[in-house]
């Protein structure tokens, strides 16, 4: 029965014939509740389905109620609500799920506050879940300032999960700019985005401290460590840990290694005869060198 809910091309034609021939012995457990609704394709239809025909088998696992909310669309929730309202509690798990829901986060949150806004409270859980939604986060949180206001928090969490997204990130700095906090950790995550780099630097560039933790991250991504010596240069302290966390990138080291190499030549050839466990120099803007198992060559090998 779960194979058939997770039928992306047939599962509502599965799960219909199941119903119409086993009748009574179908069982709807909570794991073919959960397949049904992570079907992308037509898991609200299946939803929709078992609601309707078996809707006294219908298992309400607090898990199971969750995934309805994340993965379906809101006309699934809201048959939910009016066949089995009375066994579904509108638990932090629930609403976390709907905010992070893709594709209708906006219209199920809408539908939850509607029909049962005295039990919900927007958490720092449920904000850091909408922040995190890629495709409708935006729309969720500024619903959310328009319900609820005051009550949802702009915490140092939720603003670390709101670096993931540059929509999310231009919104909340225009709606509640006296709230973020550029602090080391948030920049910690916005550095591994170029755009985002970018958008701080322009919108609160004297908040953005540029640490050496902040470099070192920046180190495993060319792009940010670019804009970062292009746009704070001066700012960039390199050092070993930099140096180190370079190196990790198995694909772009020699690449984040010669922008610090052009940017402090003297400092990263230091670094690098110190610590390296062999150092080949061909000249003195050429050299190879083994670190920490990987293998580094400046300049870069152009192709």
């Amino acid at each position: 029965l779960c194979e058939a809910a997770a039928h992306e091309e047939r599962g509502k034609e599965l799960m219909a014939l199941f119903l119409k021939r086993r009748g009574d012995e179908v069982k709807i457990t909570d794991n073919v509740v959960k397949a049904a609704a992570r079907n992308r394709s037509c898991g609200s239809e299946i939803m929709a389905l078992v609601l309707e025909q078996r809707e006294d088998k219908f298992k309400m696992a607090a898990g199971s109620v969750a995934e309805i909310a994340r993965s379906c669309d809101q006309g699934a929730v809201k048959l939910l609500l009016e066949r089995r309202g009375d066994k579904v509690k509108m638990t932090e798990e629930v609403v976390q799920a709907a905010a992070g829901n893709e594709r209708s986060g906006r219209e199920i949150i809408e539908l939850l506050l509607e029909k049962r806004g005295d039990e919900i409270k927007i958490t720092e859980e449920v904000a850091r879940a909408a922040t995190r939604n890629w495709d409708s986060g935006r729309d969720v949180m500024a619903f959310l300032f328009e319900q609820q206001g005051d009550e949802v928090k702009i915490t140092e969490e939720v603003l670390k999960a709101a670096a993931r997204s540059e929509a999310v990130m231009v919104f909340l700095l225009e709606q509640r700019g006296t709230e973020v906090k550029i602090t080391e950790e948030v920049v910690k995550v916005a550095v591994r985005s170029q755009q985002l780099v970018a958008l701080f630097f322009k919108k609160r560039g004297n908040e953005v401290k540029i640490t050496e933790e902040v470099v070192k991250v920046a180190a495993r991504n060319e792009q940010a460590m670019a804009l970062l010596l292009k746009q704070r240069g001066h700012e960039v302290k390199i050092t070993k840990g930099v140096i180190e966390a370079a190196a990790e990138n198995p694909w772009l080291a020699n690449e984040i290694i010669t922008l610090l190499f052009e940017q402090s030549p003297d400092i990263v050839r230091e670094i690098l005869r110190a610590n390296a466990s062999s150092f080949e120099e061909s000249s003195p803007t050429s050299f190879h060198v083994e670190l920490n198992g990987h293998s580094v060559h400046v300049p870069r090998q152009r192709g």
